[in-house]
């Protein structure tokens, strides 16, 4: 998705310059930046992986190096290396690969580039997802904290001369931030108590300047603990997973429709832990990641207006159910466009969702306790 660049000497993130060049693949286009340009899309990719446990289930700070080819061959690595501890979540590279951000368990943000570890444990907010701009010069950190203790959007600034990460003041303050999402030249935002917003919105929709323009609360309670949130490719819709275990409410995806200046709740669908969500990149279908469920479900766009959303089940595995699937990255550009590396209990799942969802089944990362993936992205 293509986020605002935020100018160094501007608080808004409102100031992309995207141009017009594109690649073979209908990606979206290139924009300005010392970072910007992915390259070869149909090239090797690097896929880092962490590895949060040792040998005896004790705490661990490892991490590899793996490749996923052009044909679509993942090749993971016997070398390791010590970088910070992640349990989860996903790694974000800067679009032309060079650098990658990792959020990690203490909110630290681990620094990798080209093959170094960079900054072990960056920072001292509480970091659990990143945002990157499509410069490479900038990216958004998201502290899921309350506002008094550090809670909101912070800017990151990418150097261009080094791999230097600077952290800048907060940018937007919020209660329990999930994610950030551009919708044209706004924003959406999940989380609470943002911009002024009333004590029941769980969603807002923002200007470029952070002003409120339109709010909901997409689940019609407190109780949600959001895991993941998407953007349909048609902007229309957005969906809010809910993964709380102890709300006596079932977990669930809400779905909200996504105005001008205007956010609609329309449903709610009844989804066992959806730890992650993806959307394919030629149609709004979306893959479930269903971490107790040890399963994929798939969400495909309905014509109802009050129920756009239809969970069609799980795909067909190869090889087997996935083992508490957690975490996610997708390919988004060149011939491997859809392909979704999820991480599970004994390695990393190859899905490609790219007319229909297909599993390829699981590359294994070893087998004993040491080798349970946690945290994982692959370069653009």
């Amino acid at each position: 998705m293509l986020l605002p660049l935020l100018l160094a000497c501007d608080p808004a993130p409102n100031d992309s310059k995207i141009q017009g060049q594109t690649d073979d693949t209908g990606a979206p286009p290139i924009a300005d930046g010392c970072r910007a340009d992915p390259g070869d899309p149909n090239k090797d990719r690097e896929v880092l992986v962490s590895f949060p446990y040792d040998e005896a289930g004790d705490q661990t700070d490892q991490w590899a190096a793996w490749k996923l080819a052009g044909d679509g061959t993942l090749t993971t690595a016997q070398s390791r290396f010590s970088m910070g501890r992640a349990t989860g979540g996903q790694v974000v590279f800067t679009p032309d690969g060079s650098m990658a951000l990792a959020p990690q368990a203490d909110g630290t943000i681990g620094v990798y580039a080209e093959g170094t570890v960079v900054d072990a444990a960056l920072g001292d907010i509480y970091v659990e997802h990143i945002v990157m701009d499509p410069s490479g010069e900038k990216a958004w950190a998201i502290d899921g904290n309350w506002p008094d203790n550090g809670g909101g959007i912070y800017p990151l600034t990418i150097a261009c001369d080094s791999p230097t990460v600077t952290i800048e003041e907060r940018w937007i303050a919020a209660k329990l931030p999930a994610a950030l999402i551009p919708v044209g030249e706004n924003w959406l935002v999940v989380g609470r108590e943002v911009a002024g917003s009333g004590r029941d919105a769980d969603v807002v929709l923002l200007d470029t300047n952070g002003a409120l323009l339109a709010e909901a609360d997409a689940f019609g309670d407190n109780e949600a603990f959001v895991s993941a949130a998407v953007l349909s490719r048609d902007g229309r819709y957005l969906l809010i997973a809910d993964i709380s275990e102890f709300s006596g409410v079932p977990t669930r995806v809400a779905v909200v429709e996504v105005g001008e200046n205007a956010l609609t709740p329309v449903q709610i669908l009844d989804i066992e832990d959806p730890m992650g969500l993806f959307v394919a990149p030629d149609d709004d279908r979306v893959v479930v990641l269903s971490g107790y469920g040890d399963a994929l479900f798939v969400l495909e766009r309905t014509d109802k207006d009050d129920a756009p959303f239809a969970d069609r089940g799980e795909p067909t595995y190869l090889g087997g159910r996935p083992q508490l699937p957690g975490a996610g990255a997708l390919v988004e550009r060149g011939a491997l466009k859809g392909m979704l590396l999820l991480t599970e209990v004994e390695g990393v799942r190859q899905v490609l969702i790219q007319g229909g969802v297909e599993d390829w089944g699981l590359v294994g990362s070893g087998g004993g306790l040491q080798d349970i993936p946690g945290a994982i992205g692959v370069a653009p």
